[in-house]
């Protein structure tokens, strides 16, 4: 299904960035301060897109460079360290009314609070899928009912975070 196709889980496996992912990276591009105000936390997400790990490296790289964290010069860095398709995708992206922190313009209280709301819910997704790989293992090398419950349990909280993200996505 269309919906299907469009998922994260699907988006990843076939090398397409997740809408959240893409989202975070979008919003650091046309709102650069946030780089600075939150590099520590830009450095440890982890994405399941190696074009966006990429260009979060190069973004945080920036930081070091005497040139201005703004969004051309940025631009003009990214696409000189040949990830001016990434960028391009991002920038063709389409977000919905409830994504308006991520696009030029948006008043810097609105960049933070959607920033950190989506970051969130990319760090919950990264932990369970974490959890659901440990939980796997315990049960390979158990095989207990306790290790399958938890599988199970995790299961269903990804697909309830999955139906968050694909409500994000209408």
């Amino acid at each position: 299904s269309h919906s299907l196709r469009q998922s994260s889980m699907v988006g990843a496996v076939t090398g397409r960035p997740s809408y959240r992912e893409a989202l975070l990276m979008r919003t650091l591009i046309y709102h650069p301060w946030m780089i600075e105000a939150e590099a520590e936390r830009i450095a440890d997400i982890e994405f399941s897109s190696g074009a966006l790990s990429r260009l979060r490296d190069a973004l945080i790289s920036l930081l070091s460079g005497d040139i201005p964290l703004d969004s051309s010069s940025i631009r003009s860095q990214l696409t000189n360290s040949g990830l001016d398709k990434v960028v391009e995708l991002l920038e063709r992206a389409i977000t919905h009314r409830s994504d308006r922190f991520a696009e030029p313009g948006a008043a810097e209280v609105e960049v933070e609070k959607g920033w950190r709301h989506t970051l969130a819910l990319h760090e919950q997704q990264t932990g369970l899928r974490k959890a659901l790989a440990a939980a796997e293992q315990a049960f390979h090398a158990e095989g207990s009912e306790d290790a399958l419950s938890r599988i199970v349990e995790i299961q269903r909280q990804l697909a309830s975070a999955e139906d968050i993200q694909l409500q994000d996505e209408r």
